[in-house]
């Protein structure tokens, strides 16, 4: 089974992360996602991994076995 976790920025200041569709990969998406922000901008939220679990969605994926989760809401 593919565990990795791959991480991207969209060009608009959004992250997004694809994960194993499997009990742990929406936390192991959450603490990619917090590791990028962290990483970039440790000033800019007190506490990341609370921002990203109140605006994580998960998207459709392409990708068998996976699952697309993004750090935000998308607005209609």
């Amino acid at each position: 089974m593919n565990t990795e976790i791959k991480t991207w920025a969209d060009g608009y200041g959004r992250w997004h992360a694809e994960a194993p569709d499997t009990r742990l990969g929406l936390a192991r998406a959450i603490d990619a996602i917090t590791t990028e922000l962290s990483a970039r901008e440790p000033w800019y939220f007190s506490d990341n991994r609370t921002f990203v679990e109140e605006n994580i969605i998960s998207l459709p994926c392409d990708t068998p076995g996976r699952v697309h989760f993004a750090e935000y809401a998308i607005e209609e």
